[in-house]
């Protein structure tokens, strides 16, 4: 797949298969954390200039989107953790190590690990299905009731009850529930990239395990400097 996107034949290739099916490209995905939300994530112009003050190509970062819904965020919030994708593992691994300039902003940057997720319909955890195949009613990810979550009044998290773990007090989309703890722990001893600092390639360098004490490896093609600025946390990111 590398060597085709190498050459740009995915286009042509598509079209030979017709309207039916679509290649995609795997994305390799990392948290940013504490980004700017001066940042626009949405549409190619944001991945461009995240691209340009990281050097790397126009095409490398395929896609963009805040982990936090924006009516969320704290009126006084400054800062949120941004999900991006990569078309290749070198290139997340690069961004992982070397931290990545956004809005002026140096800003650390980690390998997703929260891959689980959720049917929007039935709440249902892992997803195993989709829209047309799904068997169920419609359940609410904020009070678990049957009703789309869009529908639903209740604005109050301490009136909440989450659909999975039937508790009160946190919705279906809470990643702090048990349920989706428990889903997503079993996701990761399934998908040997989630036993890894980095995601592994051919280069033995990137094998440094998540538990290992210490994580004193580079990912190939990595500068041998971090960014000197180390940004402070924000609880809310």
């Amino acid at each position: 797949m590398n060597k085709l996107r190498r050459q740009n034949v995915l286009p042509e290739l598509s079209k030979q298969y017709g309207n039916e099916y679509c290649i995609q490209h795997q994305l390799f995905t990392v948290v940013v954390q504490c980004v700017p939300i001066s940042f626009d994530p949405n549409g190619f112009f944001g991945r461009l200039s995240i691209a340009e003050d990281n050097n790397f190509s126009s095409t490398d970062v395929l896609s963009a989107w805040w982990i936090k819904l924006q009516e969320k965020r704290r009126d006084s919030q400054q800062v949120a953790n941004l999900l991006l994708g990569f078309p290749m593992r070198e290139l997340a691994n690069r961004a992982q190590h070397q931290g990545l300039i956004i809005e002026g902003r140096t800003c650390l940057v980690r390998k997703d690990r929260f891959k689980v997720t959720r049917y929007m319909k039935c709440q249902q955890l892992p997803r195993t299905h989709d829209a047309k195949t799904c068997p169920h009613d419609n359940v609410c990810g904020r009070c678990a009731k049957p009703h789309p979550t869009r529908e639903c009044i209740i604005m109050d998290r301490a009136l909440f009850r989450c659909a999975n773990c039937n508790e009160d007090g946190h919705g279906a989309a809470d990643r702090s529930c048990k349920v989706f703890h428990n889903a997503n722990e079993a996701m990761i001893k399934q998908n040997p990239d989630m036993h890894y600092v980095y995601y592994p390639t051919l280069n033995p360098i990137t094998w440094a395990r998540d538990d290992d004490a210490q994580h004193t490896h580079q990912p190939p093609h990595a500068t041998t400097s971090r960014p000197s600025t180390s940004p402070t946390t924000d609880a809310m990111c």
